[in-house]
């Protein structure tokens, strides 16, 4: 384990925008007749795992103006760090030497280590995050982590990373929490508690992993219990289901408590990061269940909330925001989730909230939309008969949030006369249709 170690603090300290140039160096490393033998893949018979010796470090060059870049041979040694072989041996010596069963500590335990690893290289070398989970998910080995040598299937990555989660004392509080319908009762503490570090990294590579596989599963696999390749249980989806819905709910709750740019002890994880991948796998499953239901009716909902607060003050936040209309989109909707944590949860995870509730919030938008924009009356537009199209484009594009208001529409006749209109002088029916 302590090998696993050196390797994250290693990835920790290089520079990620080194990592960045990874395509470039590569190519530069194939066109310098750079290569691996067969020898330098070759390893040890005794199943352990072992550390390859390197090349002496160079640094590349760095002329002025240029990024910096590792040296190609570097890059190519550092590749081994997702390589495949490299894992199934991390896997296969870390699992049989170390077994740790769920019914003990799986802080402890082998899987957390690996986890915690191979999320740090995700997040610090992108790149490899696709050949990484491809690998994980179809082309690995997983041993059986009993102490006999035995390998199972690839598809059980999936199992070992829920079974063993469920095993850690983060995992067991959000469990309970979610078996007694409390959701969104998990306490915020948790998110930054130093013993919770590397449950958190099982957590994020669990959801990675499944929300990739779902991508790729047709329903036809995912509800099939006997010859599908879906490696969980419905049952299992469902209680899975249950405590991403609570964690998603308390990182979107508690956002503006909550650093989201802080970095999880011992682990690169950022919280920002977390609240994605969970709320992503969280809008995964729900899909599922949308097209084809097999969670009970009620699974979704927050059940302790306030739903009468919610809407008075969601509808009294959306308000509150209206000034910032015309500030650019994507920083809205950051500004939204930290100024209103109630619009984030409608935004992000809407299903929490009764459909009923969502349908009144709804209507209490459009009625203050209309009390915004219809008493500042017409909006009169001129129109050429003979340039329709360029003149409307002209005249309504300009209008920004105004459009939401009533529009007259004036045509102007080929001897530049303006027609006689109906309703005002607008016939904006005739200029939709022309």
């Amino acid at each position: 384990m302590s090998y696993l170690r050196v390797l994250q603090i290693l990835l920790l300290r290089l520079p990620s925008t080194l990592l960045a140039n990874e395509e470039d160096s590569t190519i530069a490393a194939t066109n310098s007749g750079g290569t691996f033998s067969d020898d330098d893949d070759s390893s040890d018979e005794d199943g352990d795992a072992h550390m390859i010796d390197a090349p002496p470090l160079r640094s590349a060059p760095n002329p002025a103006n240029t990024e910096p870049k590792l040296d190609p041979l570097l890059l190519r040694w550092l590749s081994l760090l997702h390589d495949p072989a490299h894992l199934a041996s991390l896997l296969g010596y870390h699992l049989n030497r170390f077994p740790a069963p769920p019914s003990k500590s799986a802080s402890a335990s082998p899987i957390a280590k690996i986890a915690n690893y191979l999320v740090t290289v995700m997040i610090r070398w992108s790149s490899s995050k696709d050949s990484l989970l491809a690998h994980l998910m179809y082309a690995l080995p997983v041993p059986a982590g009993n102490g006999k040598g035995e390998v199972v299937g690839s598809g059980s990555v999936l199992r070992v990373l829920w079974e063993t989660w469920k095993a850690t004392s983060l995992g067991k509080k959000v469990l309970e929490v979610a078996a007694s319908k409390g959701s969104g009762k998990v306490p915020v503490g948790v998110v930054f508690d130093f013993a919770n570090a590397e449950d958190w990294a099982i957590l994020v590579l669990l959801c990675e992993v499944f929300t990739r596989l779902l991508v790729t599963m047709g329903d036809d696999e995912f509800y099939g219990q006997r010859h599908g390749k879906n490696p969980l249980r419905l049952e299992e989806i469902i209680e899975m289901s249950g405590v991403l819905r609570d964690i998603a709910f308390m990182l979107h709750w508690n956002d503006a408590s909550l650093k989201m740019e802080s970095v999880l002890q011992g682990t690169c994880i950022k919280v920002t990061h977390l609240r994605t991948v969970v709320t992503k796998l969280t809008q995964h499953i729900h899909a599922r269940d949308s097209r084809r239901p097999f969670c009970p009716t009620t699974h979704w909902l927050v059940s302790d909330l306030d739903v009468e607060s919610f809407v008075r003050s969601v509808v009294e936040e959306e308000q509150a925001l209206d000034h910032e209309r015309e500030l650019d989109l994507r920083f809205r909707r950051r500004h939204m989730s930290v100024a209103s944590p109630r619009l984030a949860v409608l935004n992000q995870i809407p299903f929490v909230i009764p459909f009923e509730d969502r349908v009144q919030i709804f209507r209490e938008f459009v009625a203050n939309d209309r009390e915004r924009w219809v008493p500042r009356g017409r909006v009169l537009s001129t129109v050429h008969r003979d340039n329709v199209l360029e003149d409307g484009f002209m005249q309504l594009n300009k209008l920004g949030p105004s459009l939401k208001s009533k529009i007259a529409i004036s045509f102007i006749d080929k001897f530049g006369l303006a027609e006689e209109g109906i309703d005002g002088g607008g016939v904006f029916k005739e200029f939709l249709t022309a």
